[in-house]
């Protein structure tokens, strides 16, 4: 048994409750700071479904806009020649 049987635990609704902070930014499309947040709950729970399944959603989102973005501005410099 663990010494501190507490920590595990705590750590659990550490992980829970930084995913569902995450959720929260995803909400507000705030797509970069939910990462961030997922990313530290896999910090914790390396194995964690939930917060595995939601960064890789987010990589995905992120790359995309980033794209879509790339694409409108060479399309803008394009149309000011």
């Amino acid at each position: 048994a663990s010494a501190f049987p507490e920590s595990s635990r705590i750590n659990k609704k550490i992980v829970v409750s930084l995913i569902n902070i995450g959720i929260q930014f995803i909400k507000t499309r705030q797509y970069p700071i939910a990462l961030e947040y997922m990313d530290k709950a896999l910090v914790r729970d390396p194995g964690n479904p939930h917060a595995k399944k939601k960064t890789k959603q987010l990589r995905k989102i992120i790359e995309k806009t980033q794209r879509q973005m790339r694409e409108y501005h060479e399309q803008k410099s394009r149309q000011n020649l």
